[in-house]
């Protein structure tokens, strides 16, 4: 009934999946607009731009399992 409440009282590693989660949420939109300029401007590569993307997403799902586990 009370999902915000519910969440800030977390411990442990539930609390950290939620953090890594609204993490996540803050770091796409600028993600996202990086992909759409490098593309609509055609500064790179369609491929660089692909690459990229992927190694960030990589990077991004990476630190979400290092912070879930308590890693620095």
């Amino acid at each position: 009934a009370r999902p915000r409440e519910f969440l800030a009282q977390l411990e442990g590693r539930a609390a950290r999946a939620n953090h890594a989660q609204a993490n996540s949420y803050e770091a796409f939109p600028p993600f996202a607009a990086g992909v759409v300029i490098a593309h609509v401007t055609g500064g790179a590569d369609q491929s660089t731009i692909d690459l990229l993307a992927v190694v960030f997403i990589v990077a991004r799902v990476a630190y979400g399992l290092c912070y879930i586990a308590d890693k620095s």
